[in-house]
């Protein structure tokens, strides 16, 4: 019987904590993105990378210039991965020509549309939609 009391009372406290968490009303701290038949939650934007320096983005074998990035500390360390609202400029129109769904899809390739070479594919970093690079195919320079 005692053990009984403790669960009821527990249980009690449990459903008062939840039910005052569930009335108090909460700022939207995700966007949802479909994706795949099913809503994928990403971090919200954040407009702190407008400080950050813009570098180019170029391929390495026809040295056309892909995007213009901004990179937080500017062309001292390598590149790896571009996330999608960081890039501001898309000269070959890239990306702002490819369909919505094509962005979204995890895993999709990304060429070159002046060498047609594999550059990237599509990937989830922390919760936000970036371009993982492939090793070699793109360089960085300054502006």
């Amino acid at each position: 019987q005692l053990y009984s009391r403790r669960w009821h009372m527990a249980a009690a406290l449990l459903l008062a904590v939840t039910s005052v968490s569930l009335l108090r009303p909460r700022l939207p701290q995700r966007v949802s993105v479909p994706l795949r038949g099913r809503v994928q939650m990403l971090a919200r934007p954040s407009a702190a990378f407008e400080s950050y320096r813009t570098v180019g983005v170029v391929c390495t074998s026809c040295r056309a210039r892909l995007f213009g990035y901004k990179k937080k500390n500017g062309v001292k360390s390598s590149l790896i991965k571009l996330y999608i609202e960081r890039i501001c400029a898309d000269p070959l129109r890239i990306i702002s020509d490819a369909p919505p769904e094509r962005r979204a899809e995890l895993g999709s390739k990304w060429h070159c549309p002046t060498c047609k070479s594999a550059f990237a594919r599509t990937a989830l970093i922390h919760g936000k939609p970036a371009l993982k690079l492939a090793g070699g195919k793109v360089s960085m320079v300054k502006k």
